[in-house]
């Protein structure tokens, strides 16, 4: 009876193992993966998406997504796998309480991509405070588009106000092609 077992254990575990398939490397293209927010009040949630496109012949596997500041939160849980000529938005939320001025965060989503395994997402947005007395432009035109949303035919025309446009320096260019010391004029590795 123990002979059988161990034959019978012996075969499950060959076939479970005969399964397996190393993934390779692949490389991605994320669109617009530098960009910069029109300023947001204090208090505001900044809905932010980025389309990660999967240009190589292997499959893009995500492994984990790690945000440079605990203010943003991966807003859905997404698929974590991009087949070859496919694209998955990955959607998060910045909440701008805990930020003030000129805020620079980096989103970086680690798998097996070419060349170090990790795809830099990064944006920045002045956060400009509520003031004290008299209301500050930033505070008026919210003001102004809440009063327009009461109304609801604005947001069905141009979206929530969470959801503004960005803007970028270079559409050629991509996270990984940037200068990592841009105030020195020469790339650096």
């Amino acid at each position: 009876m123990k002979p059988n077992l161990l034959i019978l254990s012996l075969a499950v575990l060959s076939l479970l193992s005969s399964c397996r398939k190393e993934v390779g490397p692949t490389t991605v293209q994320v669109e617009d993966s530098i960009r910069h927010y029109y300023p947001v009040s204090m208090g505001d949630k900044l809905n932010i998406g980025y389309t990660i496109y999967n240009t190589g012949k292997e499959p893009f596997v995500i492994t984990d997504i790690q945000p440079s500041c605990g203010c943003i939160v991966e807003g859905d849980e997404n698929e974590r796998i991009i087949l070859p000529g496919k694209s998955l938005m990955i959607h998060f939320q910045f909440d701008s309480n805990k930020n003030i001025g000129y805020v620079h965060h980096t989103i970086r989503v680690y798998g097996n991509v070419k060349p170090r395994g990790v795809v830099s997402l990064i944006f920045d947005v002045n956060v400009v405070p509520p003031s004290d007395n008299t209301p500050n432009y930033e505070e008026l035109y919210k003001r102004r588009k809440e009063e327009e949303r009461a109304s609801g035919i604005e947001e069905k025309v141009n979206g929530s106000y969470s959801e503004r446009g960005y803007y970028t320096d270079d559409a050629s260019e991509d996270s990984r092609s940037q200068n990592r010391y841009f105030w020195r004029g020469k790339k650096n590795d």
